[in-house]
């Protein structure tokens, strides 16, 4: 049932509108104080911390872009940042290659050290870096001179031997394990043994049919001895198709699945052939380049335009976080975000055995047993108490105050002492005698109408204040609860159409699902867990 969704699902966005149509590039950089974004990094297991710099600066945003904190600023007219890199295994470790070496720190940010400044001026030039996947304490650095092994944990380096003393651009592992590596230079690309020492120069063919007219200018030269700096920028792996891309001023360049041989990518029908750098997806890559970003078509073997939406059009580079399923690009007017990309082109979901024609509406019914949204929050109104009756039952109250008097009650109880003057004799005095006490007793009730309260009470001004303010806090609490909501119904449709590969990352979305309905049920007091236990 659940793969029948899915492609169902992949099939309703694919015909319902072209791939620009179906999602849009939104900004997620206005904080940021400058615009001229150039490199990214995102990282593998948190998806919501992401790395922007530009060529003096560093931007950390740890909400997906909500926010962003300057974390490192680079001074010096002669020095700029290079690359950017996220340790895969902590989010926290970060490293930033500058002209003048490679900076590194362990607290995301907060505080810097110098990881790697060697004595030759070139070499301290750091263009690109990586963690080795099977030593957590050696770092590759693609310095100005050459490859470099660093050991982390003493700081110690050397120079890998087989390699030319020449910029390194990019250095990639191969996850299939054969070639364990390959690295490109500024004399060529080059693929490693298993070990690591070995390495060998691979065979590039310059020729193709889509850049005759500069053939003819490069055919005089031997290519085996051409240094053509910069020639070969970024690289990728797709496991799809088992072979290697990379990114070049001539076009996108494939390989063989053992990396051994090179061509010019057939079908590149860019607009421009100056690519600043390509990054795979899960079923895909995307091509960056200074007239847009573009989507690699494996069913038509064709690019098709991805930058519908982009502010500029110069995009210096592309990044892919497959926890998050979304696609970053930075441009000169700052970073911009792509969710779900694979979803426009997942050729492996069509099963031609299906016959029904689908519905949007064949995905959301695999909820229609959980509670609606106006269920939800209305469960929110009465758990705070904030329903438009309780307003209503003061205002009826308040208006029949009229009818029912107050009522005062009054009692007195008195004592007098009776005196009298007894008058004695020509020569007695006058003498005083106290009789006994009188007492007294008296009560009264009395009742008071206030015939004004029929036509206008004033607690009603009282009421209107707290009505106002009630509507307010009911507004809030339904703004937060109704956020949650189709916050958990994405997440929930994104788990069911594209299912999580990696344990991490199923356990990360778990775990995501479970806060979003925690989050809904203290708006509710446990209304929606208790109606999905119910479901159960």
């Amino acid at each position: 049932m659940k793969k029948a969704i899915k492609v169902c699902s992949i099939l309703i966005l694919l015909a319902m509108a072209p791939a620009q149509a179906m999602a849009e590039w939104v900004p997620i950089s206005k904080s940021i104080n400058t615009g001229q974004i150039q490199f990214l990094a995102v990282s593998v297991k948190n998806p919501n911390v992401i790395l922007a710099a530009s060529s003096k600066e560093v931007y950390r945003s740890e909400d997906t872009g909500l926010s962003w904190k300057r974390i490192l600023g680079i001074r010096g007219t002669s020095n700029q940042i290079h690359c950017v890199y996220l340790d895969p295994v902590d989010s926290k470790k970060v490293y930033v290659g500058t002209d003048q070496g490679l900076k590194a720190s362990q607290n995301a940010g907060g505080k810097w050290k110098n990881l790697f400044q060697p004595v030759e001026s070139q070499a301290k030039s750091v263009l690109s870096v990586t963690r080795d996947p099977e030593d957590a304490n050696r770092i590759w650095i693609g310095s100005g001179s050459g490859l470099i092994a660093l050991n982390e944990s003493t700081g110690d380096f050397k120079k890998v031997q087989g390699l030319p003393a020449t910029p390194v651009h990019s250095i990639l592992f191969n996850p299939t394990g054969s070639p364990r590596a390959v690295v490109s230079t500024e004399q060529g690309l080059y693929k490693s043994g298993i070990n690591l020492n070995d390495w060998e120069r691979v065979s590039v063919e310059i020729k193709s049919e889509e850049n005759s007219e500069e053939i003819k200018n490069l055919e005089q030269f031997d290519v085996e001895e051409l240094n053509m700096p910069t020639y070969f920028s970024s690289l990728i792996h797709l496991p799809n198709s088992g072979k290697f891309y990379s990114a070049t001023p001539k076009g996108i360049f494939e390989s063989s699945t053992d990396a051994a041989s090179w061509r010019s990518l057939k079908g590149q029908n860019l607009p421009s052939r100056s690519i600043n750098d390509v990054e795979r997806s899960s079923n895909t890559f995307y091509a960056a380049t200074n007239q847009g970003i573009y989507q690699w078509n494996p069913k038509k073997e064709t690019f098709e335009d991805f930058s519908a939406g982009l502010d500029s059009k110069e995009v210096s580079s592309v990044m892919y976080n497959e926890s998050g399923d979304y696609l970053l690009a930075a441009t000169n007017k700052g970073v911009f975000k792509f969710s779900h990309p694979e979803l426009l082109i997942e050729p492996s979901l069509f099963n031609q055995s299906i016959s029904k024609e689908p519905h949007v509406q064949d995905i959301l019914n695999h909820f229609k047993s959980e509670p609606t949204i106006l269920d939800v929050q209305n469960a929110a109104i009465h758990y705070a108490e904030v329903h438009p009756e309780k307003i209503e039952a003061w205002r009826k109250a308040a208006s029949r105050k009229a009818l029912f008097p107050s009522v005062s009650f009054d009692r007195s109880i008195g004592t007098n002492q009776n005196i009298d003057l007894d008058r004695g004799g020509t020569n007695d005095p006058d003498k005083f005698i106290q009789g006994p006490n009188e007492r007294s007793f008296d009560w009264s009730v009395g009742l008071d109408w206030d015939i004004s309260d029929l036509i206008w009470s004033t607690d009603q001004t009282s009421i209107d204040v707290r009505s106002r303010l009630m509507a307010e806090l009911r507004d809030d609490i339904l703004n937060e609860v109704t956020h949650l909501y189709f916050e958990r119904r994405r997440l929930q449709v994104e788990m069911l159409l594209s299912p999580p590969r990696d344990l991490p990352v199923q356990l990360e979305k778990e775990i995501r699902l479970e806060e979003l309905t925690a989050g809904i049920d203290a708006l509710t007091g446990g209304y929606l867990s208790r109606c999905l236990r119910v479901l159960q």
